[in-house]
């Protein structure tokens, strides 16, 4: 028993060794890939706990896998050894196949997840974001200190001049601004709506606002569907009006004309500046996130609800990134002491508006990546190991007549058994714990057919490669030697 746990300790310990040192040496890409917007994993670092449950885990599972095997062959019945066959006794056949089966499970499972998170991703990339992105740069600025502290006249008149400054780069097609640009933030507020009676127990209308430079709709190519837009001349002097987006329509007047319907915002000290009337209805765009409905949403004119900040926006002819120098000369021009910030294309915010969902994806593919090496090489070496075992009785059938073909099909037969095994175990465990994935799903279902067909096949694929090798390394015996081996 000694003798071979510490050979099984050995094993143990190389391989947890080797997982810890991996481990650090990729802990560097891990945090390098993740998204800036899970802050926590900033904070990861490879702590003593965590080597403390790796020195656990190993020596469990030495004990586990260790000890059993060596309890069993250092005490065997003489006559029970004597009657086996040189493969080993079909109890000891069996565990290897629940072995193997339980890691094919396994893979299915993480493989399975994997899938789905794929799917669910690619519907994402395939979501019309109800602007144009591409050929789009952006740039941050707040304005800050006096006169702008103080002045609500004072920063519409640098946001104004910041847009005209930027449209006049050669190069730009149009230029205007938003506080909050697509897939860049949230900015609620609730509001009241003239003729809306709510039903009981519904509660206050709340919607995204945005404010917005005149040419928005134009430099984001974000489509007009009625009314009219809005322009310089909705100034802080004309009446106050807003554009507002298909699902508030839906919302709230659905199938009916909204074109001067009137509402008035909240504040914590009352509603803001009166009513304003509803000029226009814009495309719907996916404000939130490719990934969430779009939300109704209200476009105001900056110089009649004046924000503490803005994003340019400018539609460019050629590279987007080629303008960034030109981008902050104008604004540097504007006002010297304002340092415009996170000068970049917006396609690059859509990117990262991703990386939510795409860090994940990545986490999941490398463990289901893992998954499927491991039982490749588990297949390859407990098929690999049977044949070893199996040498004589191999060289005795085909000494008898036995083909080639026949031993492949001898050899092939067990390991397909055993990944069916598998494979039926591991679809059970992945249909019943697939719903805890529905909530990072979209467009696609927790038990979708395709997948769990395609993550079949490909299983079934790495099994006949991994039994493939040992059985025509079997179909290659030579009768003579096989007998005179033993």
């Amino acid at each position: 028993v000694r003798q071979l746990l510490t050979e099984s300790a050995v094993l143990a310990v190389a391989g947890a060794a080797v997982g810890v040192a991996v481990a650090a040496w990729s802990m560097e890409g891990l945090l390098v890939s993740a998204p800036p917007v899970i802050r926590e994993l900033a904070l990861t670092r490879l702590h003593w706990p965590v080597f403390a449950f790796a020195a656990a885990l190993c020596i469990a599972t030495t004990l586990v896998f260790g000890l059993a095997p060596a309890l069993r062959v250092s005490a065997p019945d003489p006559a029970s050894a004597m009657k086996e066959s040189a493969a080993g006794s079909p109890s000891t056949g069996r565990a290897r196949s629940a072995l193997i089966a339980g890691q094919v499970a396994l893979s299915f499972v993480l493989l399975t997840a994997s899938g789905l998170v794929l799917r669910s991703f690619a519907r994402v990339l395939d979501v019309p974001p109800g602007f144009d992105p591409e050929g789009v740069i952006t740039a941050f600025v707040a304005p800050a200190g006096q006169p702008y502290d103080d002045s609500d006249a004072a920063r519409a008149r640098y946001f104004s001049e910041a847009v005209r400054r930027v449209g006049a780069i050669p190069g730009v097609v149009a230029a205007s601004g938003a506080n909050v640009l697509p897939l860049t933030g949230s900015q609620p507020r609730s509001y009241r709506i003239e003729g809306y009676q709510p039903s009981p127990g519904e509660p206050q209308p709340v919607s995204q606002i945005r404010r917005i430079e005149p040419g928005y709709l134009k430099a984001l190519r974000i489509p007009l569907l009625a009314g009219r837009d809005l322009s310089s001349a909705d100034d802080a002097r004309a009446p106050a009006v807003a554009l507002v987006n298909e699902a508030w329509v839906r919302r709230y007047f659905p199938g009916r004309d909204v074109i001067g319907k009137r509402i008035i915002l909240a504040l914590s000290a009352g509603y803001e500046g009166g009513y304003r009337s509803v000029v226009g209805v814009v495309k719907d765009v996916r404000e939130l996130g490719l990934d969430q409905p779009p939300a109704p949403t209200f476009y105001l004119p900056q110089a009649q609800s004046v924000p503490e900040l803005m994003r340019i926006a400018a539609r460019v002819s050629g590279d987007p990134a080629r303008y960034g120098p030109a981008v902050r000369e104008a604004l540097a021009a504007v006002d010297p002491a304002q340092a415009p910030d996170e000068i970049r294309p917006l396609a690059d915010i859509v990117v990262r508006s991703l990386a939510p969902r795409r860090f994940p994806l990545q986490l999941l593919g490398a463990f289901a990546a893992l998954a499927l090496i491991l039982s490749a090489l588990g297949i390859y070496g407990i098929t690999a190991y049977a044949v070893e075992q199996r040498t004589r009785e191999i060289g005795v059938r085909m000494a008898i007549g036995a083909t080639a073909g026949s031993v492949v099909r001898m050899v092939l037969t067990g390991a397909l058994r055993t990944l069916a095994l598998g494979l039926a175990a591991g679809g059970a465990a992945a249909l019943a714990l697939a719903q805890l994935l529905s909530s990072q799903l979209y467009g696609v279902g927790p038990r979708d057919p395709i997948t769990y067909l395609a993550i079949a096949l490909l299983l079934a694929a790495v099994a006949l490669l991994a039994s493939g090798i040992p059985a025509l390394r079997a179909a290659r015996v030579d009768p003579m030697s096989a007998l005179r081996s033993e």
